[in-house]
Parts: C-alpha cells; sequence; structure tokens
C-alpha cells in the first residue's frame, strides 16, 4: 500500500493519461454504416431508419456480437448476477414498454449478427432486471459535470465512470457508437456489441449524459428499459427541460441516477428516479456529481434495506466516491479541462483510509472500472478509456463531426 495524503495522489496519476487521435482506420463498410480503429478503440459509425442501424450493427460487429452473447448466455448462463432465466421472465412483461423502432432495430441487429432475437433483446434488459431483483451486484459508477463557471476554457466539463466488471472478455468489446438516425439527433456513445440502448452519451444537441445505477425498493419492470430510455432522452432531446420530459413521462423501472449536462445552456441538472418517484436538481458551487445513492430524503428511504444488506450504513464505496470526487473538483476549480477530468476519473486515493489501496474498492478509479469517458458537449470531443481494467488511463481523444 502507497500512503499519500491530501490531493498527493494526483502526483501519482499517470502522465501517459492521454493518447491523441490520430487518423481513423476504416476496417470495414456495411450500407451507410463503417467500422474504424482509431488508436486501438472500435468506433462503429451507424446511419439511416432504425432498420439500417441494426443492420450495419449486426453486419459490422457480428463477431464481437457472438463472442459477448455465447459468454453471456452459453458460457456463464447469467448477466450481471441475473439469471437467464430470470431475465426470459421479465422479458415477456417489460417488452411491451419499448419503442417500436427500438424493437425494429434489434430484430435488425439479430438479423444482420445471425443470431436469435431474444439474446439481443436479452441484453438491452438485463440492467433493469439485475437491478429489480437485487442479485447482490453492488452499483458502482461515477459521474460529474462542471459548468464553465469553474473549468479552464469556459466549456463543460463531464466526467463518467461505467464499473461493472473486472471481466476482460467483456471489456475487450468495448466499442464506441456512432449514431445519425434519420428520425433523431445525432449522437456519440460508449457501449458493447448487440446493445441498442446506451448508459452514456453526447449529442449533436451539446448535451452530454451519464447514468448510475441507485438501488431502490421501489422497483417494477413495468416501464422502459433503463438504457432505451436513456437512448430515447439523447436522441430526442435538445435541452434539460426535453431531457428530463423523457424521464419524467415514461414509466420507469427502478433506481438510478442521471446527469445531464446542457452546454448550450450552460447549465445541468441531476435526475434521481425509482418507479414511482422523480427528483430533479441543479448545481452548486458550479457543479453536479452523484455515485450510486440518493440524495432526496423520500427517495434515501427506498435505499436503507439495500445499504443494510450490502454495507454498514454510510460506510459503503459510493459515499467515499462521491466525497472524493467533490474534493478533486472543489480543488481544481477554476483549471477543469478534459486533462483534469481525466485525472479526477483515474484518482485512486481511498478517503477511507487515506492512501492509495492495493484493491481500488472505495476509489474513483476502482479495479472495475470498465469504461472511463470524458466528454466536452460543447466542442464534440470525447475522450475514451477502453483498455486493460481498470480501463482509466490511455484515454484516446475522438472528435465527432456531427
Amino acid at each position: 500500500m502507497k500512503r499519500f495524503f491530501g490531493t498527493a495522489m494526483a502526483a501519482v496519476v499517470l502522465f501517459s493519461i492521454l493518447c491523441m487521435q490520430s487518423n481513423a482506420e476504416v476496417v470495414a463498410e456495411y450500407g451507410k454504416g463503417k467500422r474504424e480503429d482509431i488508436n486501438g478503440v472500435t468506433v462503429v459509425h451507424l446511419a439511416g431508419s432504425h432498420r439500417e442501424m441494426g443492420l450495419q450493427h449486426g453486419n459490422l460487429l457480428k463477431p464481437e456480437i457472438h463472442k459477448l452473447t455465447n459468454y453471456f448466455f452459453e458460457e456463464k448462463g447469467s448477466m450481471f448476477g441475473a439469471s437467464i432465466g430470470d431475465i426470459r421472465a421479465a422479458a415477456a412483461v417489460i417488452e411491451p414498454f419499448i419503442p417500436a423502432k427500438y424493437i425494429e432495430e434489434m430484430k435488425a441487429v439479430a438479423e444482420g449478427a445471425e443470431i436469435d432475437y431474444e439474446k439481443v433483446l436479452f441484453s438491452n434488459i438485463f440492467l433493469d432486471v439485475v437491478s429489480a431483483h437485487w442479485v447482490g451486484v453492488g452499483p458502482q459508477c461515477s459521474n460529474f459535470a462542471a459548468l464553465p463557471s469553474i473549468t479552464r476554457n469556459g466549456d463543460i466539463v463531464h466526467g463518467r465512470n461505467l464499473d461493472w466488471s473486472a471481466d476482460a472478455t467483456i471489456a475487450s468489446v468495448n466499442t464506441l457508437f456512432v449514431y445519425r438516425p434519420d428520425d433523431g439527433i445525432a449522437f456519440v456513445a460508449p457501449g458493447w456489441p448487440s446493445i441498442v440502448g446506451i448508459l452514456t452519451g453526447m449529442n449533436a444537441e451539446k448535451l452530454s449524459m451519464g447514468e448510475m445505477t441507485s438501488m431502490s425498493s421501489d422497483a417494477s419492470l413495468k416501464g422502459m428499459p433503463i438504457m432505451i430510455q436513456l437512448r430515447l432522452l439523447v436522441e430526442t432531446s435538445g435541452s434539460l427541460d426535453e431531457a428530463f420530459a423523457v424521464l419524467r413521462d415514461n414509466p420507469r423501472t427502478t433506481g438510478y441516477n442521471v446527469i445531464v449536462a446542457d452546454a448550450k445552456a450552460a447549465d445541468a441538472m441531476v435526475v434521481e428516479q425509482s418507479a414511482a418517484d422523480i427528483f430533479r436538481a441543479g448545481p452548486k458551487d458550479g457543479f453536479v456529481h452523484r455515485a450510486n445513492h440518493y440524495l432526496h430524503p423520500k427517495l434515501q428511504q427506498t435505499q436503507n434495506r439495500y445499504m443494510a444488506m450490502f454495507y454498514e450504513g454510510k460506510k459503503s464505496d459510493t459515499y467515499y466516491r462521491y466525497q472524493r470526487i467533490e474534493q478533486l473538483v472543489r480543488e481544481r476549480s477554476g483549471q477543469i479541462d478534459a486533462e483534469a477530468a481525466m485525472t479526477i476519473m483515474s484518482d485512486q486515493f481511498d478517503l477511507s483510509i487515506g492512501a492509495v489501496p492495493d484493491n481500488l474498492k472505495n476509489t474513483v478509479c476502482k479495479s472495475n472500472t470498465l469504461q472511463s469517458v470524458v466528454m466536452l458537449p460543447g466542442s464534440g470531443e470525447i475522450y475514451v478509456g477502453f483498455k486493460d481494467i481498470p480501463v482509466c488511463h490511455d484515454y484516446v481523444r475522438v472528435k465527432v463531426e456531427f
């Protein structure tokens, strides 16, 4: 164990944190879509109708789709703790809440990849099943969005870590998608083959979005799957109000926190939601941030059982990550840019012990950080850490021309 105090941790963050964008190498094309390699990052461009985009997705990522679905459905027989039987039973309840255009797209993915539609459907709803059933996999994700008042260049800077699994098989198929739908707003989103929904995204209307599971006893499967709901948000929203309406007005499943930033309005919001309730809050001191717990008193009551089951009250990693991000953002107020955000999301200092631990459990960058992203929605730049779990290093810059 290495012991550091305060923000001395910044000194141990890798200075090879950023790989600048090189020329993209086109690997394959299908219809209006294409697959590129940018410094080892797979970037897949999809365009057209939802059926067209699904066929492009399925054909351009066919080997990876088979690799990922075979891993979950044949080798493991479960997805993040939820059995395939549980997901199949849930699908009968949740599928009617998926908009028809995304059903069409998922069926086209299956057709293009030559796999069963059921596997694609399950891949897009498993998170709601995991969350609703409390299968024992603790939620672990973090987000912050800094407004122009505290950033170096007057940009909104949005950092996001997705902490799901230290599984190299899943990390090996991390993919950056660029969508240009005929009937919606163009956007970029990190994701995985076979999944048409999203958990992180940035669109041509200069909005960025990141999600965090927030386990709640107020849960239902009679709602729109969260990955589909967030795809709808990014694909149709040009403002914070429009984004909030997507979350508020569609049936919800279980507990999530969502941060959305709007570079046009120089504003951001955090939304805390469960099946029955939803609350919105704005920035404080120039930023918003969240991890995997609620701050709204009513919603907090729905987490008491979960916190007692998985942690000892508030002695849990979500609170340490939340506190550490706030500390790092405040210390860099006025100087936050993409590189500073990558440093924050790469942080490995554990507040619970005042040191850099051997086991990255209570840290911003965790041992199971599967995707780490910094988004600049004003300029269309996205920096992705996809390689070698934990992935909070060697970020690749991709400038999206919407």
